[in-house]
């Protein structure tokens, strides 16, 4: 029903069902913003290196531009790799072990994921993978089997980690520092 709503919409206003109206967008210069079109595979390395490589980036002293200063860097408001916002994340590199639900759930990851990373946006000011909400609790799944019979004292670290990083960090793209708001911002 969902679907059908949206295609009379598509067709009234764009005169095509499968038109969602992002081919009009167009940049400051008059030239339009999507030259590869919404969907295609030259925006997959792009997508692959923000949810895979994308590092935060250095914070540097607004007055000397080759000195970094505190907490030193911010997240990158493209997204940031899924190690550094998920670090527990690792020990499915390190730690896979194949459970009852390993295979189904990741088909179901890499048929999900496969959309996604043919998507033209990476997002923007985001702290992980904007579109990585979709295919994630799939990779949760892939993940419990390694934590039989309880969470190792490495998973803990890495939840601790992660949550950590995460709560000095998520405010870090707008240069917003609460947690220290005890140390002067030059």
């Amino acid at each position: 029903m969902a679907l059908g709503i949206l295609g009379f919409y598509n067709n009234r206003r764009f005169h095509s069902v499968f038109e969602t109206g992002y081919k009009y967008v167009i940049n400051p210069d008059g030239i339009p913003k999507l030259k590869y079109g919404d969907i295609n595979v030259m925006y997959i390395p792009a997508n692959l290196y923000t949810f895979l490589v994308m590092a935060p980036d250095p914070l540097k002293d607004k007055i000397e531009s080759q000195v970094l200063r505190f907490p030193y860097v911010k997240i990158n408001p493209l997204g940031l790799a899924i190690w550094f916002t998920s670090p527990l994340f690792l020990l499915l590199i390190t730690r896979f072990k194949n459970g009852r639900y390993t295979l189904s759930a990741a088909l179901t990851s890499l048929a999900l994921s496969g959309p996604v990373f043919l998507w033209y946006s990476l997002g923007g000011a985001q702290v992980g993978y904007r579109y990585a909400l979709d295919f994630l609790p799939f990779l949760f799944l892939i993940l419990l089997s390694s934590f039989t019979p309880k969470l190792s004292k490495m998973a803990i670290t890495l939840i601790i980690i992660g949550v950590v990083f995460n709560c000095i960090y998520t405010t870090s793209i707008w240069e917003i520092y609460p947690i220290f708001n005890i140390y002067p911002q030059p």
